[in-house]
């Protein structure tokens, strides 16, 4: 089978390898489409430290079940999946306590198997979920990530009418936007510097779009939410944002960071503008517990996902695709295997 092995960072090679094994609490996976995920940018160009050589990119992806392991008894050959790339051991302190997130004893993959850029990968039975077949591959390969927004919405408390302020308007941030229009958020105010991901911004459900680079954030947020939004999501992964997000949200707002970032990056802050106003400052990582949810959102069609994948590439562009995925000229890139 083909599949993309990264060498060192920005040196991602398609090469044939033999097909992994199935253990028998596993499952194989032919995939149709694997959408290229912020975590993989920082993997291919070195910013997320792994072991290389390294197998396992690529996690947002839709397949078929083709073999499946003797003890697998929840799916069966020709039931299309999606994945968990988020290994769970279910008996570790973490797990004990369903935060799957902190699993100690957490793996993407087993070592033999590889990632979604890829013809097949070999995954553990617990780690799988079926997709109704009205959810098409370009929408399935945004259940993962709709799990991870899902997950970071659940741990604040935004309540109907609360303003928001979402910055950046990406994968996450337009996935976002919508999950709160769903909760019943008041005006939703995103801030996005390109144009193209302001205008499906608006067509999302978004109140106000406003371009930082040439408008002025701060009059236009306080017009439209004198008090300050109640709630700042921060899903662009730029430094400047948490303060000037944090500058404008109001009295006991809450602040959710839900961007991917570099493990080295820092940021300087004022203090004061939390404590002041006894803003409540939230993370979210994954969304262990969220699939199943996710998967639901798509196909009750609550969701829409399609204006988000604006490019289809193949495996053996998949070097430029990334390229292309990091330019920003693309919302999301999805590969097509074959």
């Amino acid at each position: 089978m083909k599949t993309a092995i990264l060498y060192k960072p920005g040196d991602l090679r398609v090469e044939e390898r033999p097909l992994p094994e199935v253990g028998p609490d596993e499952v194989l996976i032919k995939i149709d489409l694997c959408g290229i995920c912020g975590t993989d940018f920082l993997v291919y160009d070195g910013r997320f430290p792994v072991e290389l050589p390294y197998y396992n990119l690529g996690h947002e992806y839709v397949g078929r079940v083709e073999r499946t392991g003797k003890n697998v008894k929840g799916v069966s050959t020709g039931d299309r999946v999606v994945i968990n790339p988020n290994y769970h051991c279910d008996s570790c302190y973490f797990c004990r306590r369903r935060e799957l997130e902190f699993c100690e004893n957490r793996k993407r993959f087993r070592a033999k198997s590889n990632g979604g850029f890829s013809e097949y990968v070999s995954i553990i039975e617990k780690l799988v979920y079926k997709v109704p077949e009205n959810i098409s591959d370009r929408e399935a390969v945004f259940a993962e990530p709709l799990s991870c927004c899902l997950h970071g919405i659940e741990r604040i408390d935004l309540k109907e009418g609360d303003d928001v302020l979402i910055f950046g308007c990406g994968t996450i941030g337009l996935l976002t936007l919508q999950l709160c229009k769903l909760k019943g958020a008041g005006k939703i105010i995103v801030s996005e510097p390109l144009k193209v991901r302001r205008e499906i911004a608006k067509k999302l459900g978004a109140d106000i779009t406003i371009n930082p680079l040439e408008e002025d954030l701060a009059e236009i947020v306080s017009e439209a939410a004198p008090r300050g939004p109640r709630v700042v999501i921060e899903c662009a992964g730029v430094k400047d944002t948490i303060s000037k997000g944090l500058e404008l949200i109001s009295k006991r707002g809450q602040f959710l960071l839900l961007a991917i970032w570099d493990k080295n990056a820092q940021v300087s802050l004022n203090p004061s503008l939390i404590v002041d106003r006894e803003v409540r400052v939230t993370g979210a990582i994954f969304g262990s517990l969220t699939l199943r949810r996710a998967i639901d959102l798509l196909a009750t069609k609550k969701i829409e996902a399609t204006p988000l994948l604006t490019d289809v590439s193949t495996l053996k562009d998949l070097d430029k695709a990334f390229k292309k995925a990091m330019s920003r000229e693309a919302i999301k890139i999805a590969i097509i295997p074959k």
